[in-house]
């Protein structure tokens, strides 16, 4: 937590984000938000293009996603790229989240050129996002012409 001078708390960058998710949201579902999703991932590659992981003795297959949100409803602007590595063994799986929010010069989906614009995300901003995907999906599903996604494999 950020506190200025006469010790009252500064809003944090994740804060700030979470409002904006959570009327982009509202707004999505209306059809009042013009989105250009890409959606890259390695789930539907075969086993054998997958990347594997030994944790502590156990095996994992190594699956990735980044998703890029953009749009112009804001006042200015708006970027998002989330990344999700789930890691499958034969037991468990687990997963890990990231957020980021570059300028919108930089829409690389790589970690290395992201990392420098992390948001500290919190369980309750990665279900926001995950909901904002879902109402996404929703939209895309019934043909909005304003959801605009695609999809490409990574290798």
């Amino acid at each position: 937590m950020i506190h200025n001078f006469h010790g009252m708390r500064k809003i944090k960058p994740s804060d700030k984000l979470l409002v904006q998710l959570q009327e982009l949201n509202r707004e999505t579902a209306k059809g009042n938000v013009e989105w250009e999703i890409l959606y890259s991932t390695t789930e539907y590659n075969q086993l054998s293009e997958k990347k594997t992981r030994t944790i502590e003795g156990e095996t994992y297959t190594v699956d990735e996603c980044f998703v890029s949100y953009f749009t112009h409803y804001y006042p200015t602007d708006f970027l998002l790229i989330t990344y999700e590595e789930i890691l499958t063994g034969p037991t468990e799986t687990k997963t890990t989240n990231l957020v980021f929010q570059p300028p919108l010069g930089i829409r690389y989906l790589d970690l290395d050129a992201l990392a420098s614009y992390a948001i500290d995300a919190d369980q309750i901003l990665i279900y926001q996002i995950h909901q904002l995907w879902t109402t996404i999906l929703e939209r895309k599903k019934n043909q909005a012409p304003e959801i605009h996604l695609e999809a490409e494999t990574r290798i």
